[in-house]
């Protein structure tokens, strides 16, 4: 097989392989709309759980003045400031949680953004070059039957 055909074949089968998945890009608009709805709903969560953190620390705080001030007694003030303490936890673990989902959500929304953006860009290639097989193509399989396989990034 000469270089030539090699290459045009090659060319071919990339163009086909954007057509396929700018296609399918196309169809994950829908999640797409769907993540930005997500992230923006983690946003929220994260800011109310940072909210409430803040509101129960400052019952602590002012459960500790009145603790200082002796009026409360001392069994009162510890069963109160466990029950804070629990609470707290329990807001910073699912602070933690919708950080690590927002932060998720939105890496797999740029890469899906990314993958567009390349698409597109070389979604009308005509010449094969270094860097369009750098960015799409692993690796090329030439047989002695004129079958060509390619491995895809």
């Amino acid at each position: 097989m000469s270089a030539d055909l090699l290459e045009e074949t090659v060319l071919m089968m990339l163009n086909k392989e954007l057509m396929l998945r700018g296609n399918a890009m196309k169809q994950k608009e829908n999640l797409s709309l769907f993540q930005r709805a997500g992230i923006q709903s983690l946003k929220k969560k994260l800011e109310e759980c940072r909210q409430e953190i803040k509101l129960v620390q400052a019952e602590k705080d002012i459960l500790y003045e009145k603790y200082a001030l002796r009026q409360l007694d001392g069994k009162e003030y510890q069963k109160r400031a466990g029950g804070l303490t629990e609470r707290l936890s329990s807001l910073s673990i699912k602070k933690d949680e919708a950080a690590m989902k927002l932060a998720a959500l939105e890496s797999e929304y740029r890469k899906a953004e990314e993958d567009m953006e390349q698409i597109i860009r070389y979604s009308h290639i005509e010449v094969l070059t270094q860097e369009i097989v750098d960015t799409f193509i692993k690796k090329v399989y030439a047989y002695k039957d004129k079958r060509v396989e390619i491995e895809w990034n």
